[in-house]
């Protein structure tokens, strides 16, 4: 249990197999504050790829330079990095990017597009703007 602030307690796990190479973090998260929390990054430097990312699964992630939004309860709550959702975000767009060049080759370039705008936001020198929402 880990007292967070905006959050009452937090309980937080995290486990790596060294026989499969699994990893996993997560978080479960009690309430937000009764009206709800905004928190929004200005994303600069290496420094700032590298804050710490507290999700509950009722939050949302937005980043508006590339109209990206990851709606809230769309995955469990996590500690992570902002690198880290961004990444994470890569990964999920990515799955099932061969299949998806065989059935629908013009959707699979614009996914593949948008990743490479992604990656870019992980060189340092590519300002953008990091938003966590979430509500009771």
């Amino acid at each position: 249990m880990t007292r967070i602030p905006h959050y009452k307690e937090v309980v937080v796990s995290s486990f790596d197999c060294e026989h499969c190479g699994n990893k996993n973090t997560t978080c479960q998260m009690g309430r937000w504050q009764d009206k709800g929390v905004v928190s929004q990054l200005q994303v600069r430097d290496a420094t700032d790829l590298n804050r710490q990312v507290v999700k509950s699964d009722a939050a949302s992630v937005s980043v508006p330079e590339l109209e990206l939004e990851i709606p809230a309860n769309g995955e469990k709550g996590e500690v992570t990095t902002v690198e880290g959702v961004l990444r994470r975000t890569m990964e999920g767009l990515g799955q099932d990017q061969a299949t998806r060049r065989l059935e629908h080759p013009d959707t699979a370039l614009r996914i593949e597009h948008f990743i490479e705008d992604i990656q870019t936001l992980l060189i340092p020198g590519h300002p953008f703007t990091l938003i966590v929402c979430g509500f009771t």
